[in-house]
């Protein structure tokens, strides 16, 4: 795990496991290089390497990774090599700045861990009207693929549809009536994303600002806290 890196470089330092000159990389994508700067001190030099990807199963990973992007991040002495690394193994490299990292890293568990998480709030709703879960996940997965190839022809705000992109406050009104009767993280979660979704259909061009006030507004009031029961 990220927290044993530090640890793990000083113990090798302190054993003298560093030479100069050897290339000493980690791959946690949200720890700058500097982490490693024992082995740095000793004269190696230091790479981060992150891809940008998820490994559900060693499988999965050999599938996958080749053409990922990889993050690269460290002494510019070894940054060629790191990109010939990545190469190697058949994916595409992009070079951060040091404080890049956790932004960088904040975007990736957005788009995936986030994601996950989401997908099994929808897939929730789904069971309480009868759907049992397998059947939710092949209804869903669909409209899924559908909107990520919308993203990449388009753009993500190009590729937003429904009722917030349109200005339909009359289903957003049925949704918050449906959501009196959920755990109050499902409303806080729904109206924390619908208040992010109205910037985005502004940004799109679909509503005016007054708009995405008034939506805004409406679901401001259900912003509450609560717990998820992950059972349901």
């Amino acid at each position: 795990p990220d927290r044993a890196i530090a640890d793990a470089a000083a113990d090798i330092a302190r054993a003298g496991g560093f030479r100069p000159g050897q290339l000493v990389v980690h791959m946690s994508g949200a720890l700058p290089a500097e982490i490693l700067a024992p082995a740095r001190e000793a004269g190696a030099v230091i790479i981060s390497v992150h891809p940008l990807q998820s490994f559900a199963s060693i499988e999965m990973a050999i599938k996958h990774l080749p053409g990922s992007f990889f993050a690269i991040q460290g002494d510019p002495t070894g940054i060629d090599i790191a990109r010939q690394i990545v190469a190697d193994l058949g994916g595409q490299a992009f070079v951060l700045p040091p404080e890049g990292k956790p932004l960088y890293h904040l975007g990736a568990t957005a788009a995936s861990n986030y994601m996950v998480a989401l997908l099994h709030f929808a897939v929730s709703l789904y069971r309480q009207i009868g759907i049992d879960e397998e059947t939710a996940v092949k209804a869903i997965l669909p409209l899924v693929k559908g909107t990520l190839a919308n993203i990449e022809r388009l753009a993500p705000a190009k590729a937003l549809t429904g009722p917030v992109s349109r200005g339909d406050i009359t289903t957003l009104e049925t949704h918050l009536e449906a959501l009196r009767r959920q755990p109050d993280i499902y409303r806080q979660l729904y109206c924390t994303l619908g208040d992010y979704t109205a910037g985005v259909a502004r940004e799109k061009g679909t509503i005016e600002g007054s708009m995405a006030d008034e939506i805004i507004a409406l679901l401001a009031p259900g912003k509450k806290g609560g717990t998820v029961n992950a059972e349901r």
